[in-house]
């Protein structure tokens, strides 16, 4: 009797191994895979739709080299820091946007916030100064997201024997046809003399 009631079960066992699954969890895979399939479909519509708001594609270094928008923006930067060497106020002021947010962080680490007016009337002082001082790009890296750039700069200025080397942080805004910059942080680096 025992050998029967083991062969029963056993066969009993292979029969339920065998037979399709209930109404419910076959229903269920179904939902769950057209659910997988929806959500690959909106990934792939959302990425190609990303994709074609930024503009062409970048390189593996995240620069547009066949963008037209990066000869625009250089000579923006250009722009800044020729007229500032030039202590020219009225073209370094048409740098900026209206309502830009200026940021210097010192050599101890601490950061100074400025608005443009007043920014801008510190940078008036400094024209007005008896010494020249020049400032130049040394390199400058562009990197386009959707409609902003960021922008870093690596600078030299050289005021009589005095060099200092530092960093621009620029993000800009192409608005009413122009570039401007929107956000800028600026600090130095090294200097000597």
């Amino acid at each position: 009797m025992g050998k029967r009631s083991r062969a029963g079960h056993a066969e009993q066992r292979s029969a339920t191994e065998q037979a399709p699954p209930p109404q419910g969890q076959k229903t269920r895979r179904i939902l769950w895979a057209a659910a997988l399939v929806i959500i690959t479909v909106v990934n792939i519509v959302f990425l190609c739709s990303y994709r074609s708001t930024r503009g062409p594609a970048s390189d593996a270094n995240g620069k547009n080299a066949d963008d037209p928008r990066t000869s625009e923006v250089k000579e923006l930067i250009q722009r800044y820091f020729r007229t500032w060497s030039n202590q020219d106020s009225t073209g370094y002021r048409e740098c900026f946007l209206e309502n830009c947010s200026i940021q210097y962080i010192d050599a101890e680490g601490n950061v100074k916030q400025f608005a443009l007016p007043e920014f801008l009337a510190g940078q008036d002082a400094v024209f007005r100064a008896e010494r020249h001082e020049t400032e130049s790009p040394e390199s400058i890296d562009i990197r386009f997201e959707a409609d902003l750039a960021r922008v870093v700069v690596y600078w030299k200025l050289t005021a009589d024997l005095r060099e200092v080397y530092g960093y621009d942080h620029f993000t800009v805004l192409k608005r009413d046809g122009k570039w401007g910059i929107m956000h800028l942080v600026w600090y130095a680096t090294k200097h000597s003399g």
